[in-house]
């Protein structure tokens, strides 16, 4: 007989903390990102240069640049779930609309723009620990 010792549980533990990790920091980098896509100005008091087709909505109330946001939020609930989703908040969903009907930039372009620094952002995180 060996004395090996069974840490299938903990690895298993562990493996599911650095994937939510990884899911939180993806979450946070690809909110900021788009938030500053979302960050040109259609300038008052006429708001007479609005985006075109192929760019991303310009900001007249920042409305929709300050609805992107994630959920969960908690890295505990995203290690329970391991999933997280990033979108516009209620009142902020015509950013779609704008998006798919409208061909208009949106979250979705983000998220392909900025794929590089998204991952590079994950370097480092989550880093398994073995006991």
């Amino acid at each position: 007989m060996t004395d090996l010792e069974w840490m299938g549980d903990r690895l298993e533990k562990d493996l599911f903390a650095a994937a939510g990790a990884i899911l939180l920091q993806a979450a946070i980098t690809l909110q900021g990102l788009h938030k500053k896509d979302l960050s040109k100005s259609n300038p008052p008091p006429l708001h007479i240069n609005p985006s075109k087709r192929g760019e991303y909505p310009r900001g007249r109330t920042w409305n929709l640049r300050d609805s992107v946001a994630f959920e969960p939020m908690m890295l505990s609930s995203i290690v329970r779930e391991q999933s997280v989703r990033v979108g516009y908040r209620k009142g902020a969903e015509y950013g779609v609309i704008l998006g798919e009907l409208m061909g208009r930039k949106w979250l979705e372009n983000s998220l392909i723009e900025n794929e590089a620094r998204i991952l590079q952002s994950l370097q480092g995180v989550g880093e398994a620990r073995m006991v």
